[in-house]
């Protein structure tokens, strides 16, 4: 068995860093709209917009971790 090119290691790691990108974007946008769907449930004080506004700028750490994870591993996909 031969031993892996770095072209294929930085591809490999590439999609691996999209991956998990996809998943913290995907479980951002499902715990958000779980969120202000419970918000909701109980009380209506702001549109639901507002609330998702107010989620998006809180956990804006989440979402930019999410895109640059994104970004590099794209990065390393278009190197290998």
């Amino acid at each position: 068995m031969s031993e892996p090119t770095g072209r294929t290691r930085r591809s490999l790691a590439g999609a691996i860093l999209v991956g998990a990108g996809i998943l913290v974007l995907v479980g951002l946008a499902a715990f958000v709209s779980i969120a202000v769907g419970y918000r909701h449930s109980f009380t209506s004080s702001d549109m639901p917009i507002g609330d998702l506004v107010e989620a998006t700028v809180m956990l804006s750490p989440v979402l930019i971790l999410g895109l640059l994870l994104l970004g590099y591993g794209h990065r390393l996909m278009r190197k290998g």
